[in-house]
């Protein structure tokens, strides 16, 4: 059996995992944004090629996860942790299948003008979500 301390560091290291993959999708939606108004085909395809690292992060975090609850039996509280986390890295892994979405729209569009200059599209990724949900 696992000791406390071995498994708070290991609840540790699957949110650290989390937050690095978080990163990853931030600069990926940062890029494929920069790319589509810069036209920037290059970096388009790094993005895209960027995407599998993505997916690899995800899936090695799912698997410590699972790992975790098979072999220690987590309690309640370490529990919610590591579903929460399961659930996070999914809807991030999911981000970032849409910067690469980005990354391919601006390779298309990488030889053709704009129609009007991009003023909406840079601002998006910091807008906050138009919900009035529970309001």
């Amino acid at each position: 059996m696992m000791t406390r301390t071995a498994l708070e560091r290991q609840l540790a290291e699957i949110q650290e995992d989390m937050l690095v993959l978080a990163g990853m999708v931030e600069s990926a939606i940062e890029r494929g944004i920069d790319a589509l108004r810069k036209r920037d085909a290059q970096l388009a395809r790094e993005i895209i090629a960027d995407d599998i690292k993505i997916n690899c992060k995800r899936y090695e975090t799912e698997e410590k996860c699972l790992e975790l609850i098979a072999t220690q039996q987590p309690l309640a509280g370490d529990l919610r942790t590591i579903v929460a986390v399961l659930f996070m890295i999914v809807d991030l892994e999911r981000m970032g299948d849409h910067a690469e979405g980005i990354a391919k729209i601006a390779l298309m569009l990488a030889d053709e003008p704009p129609l009007k200059p991009y003023i909406d599209i840079p601002r998006m990724p910091r807008s906050p979500p138009a919900c009035s949900w529970g309001a």
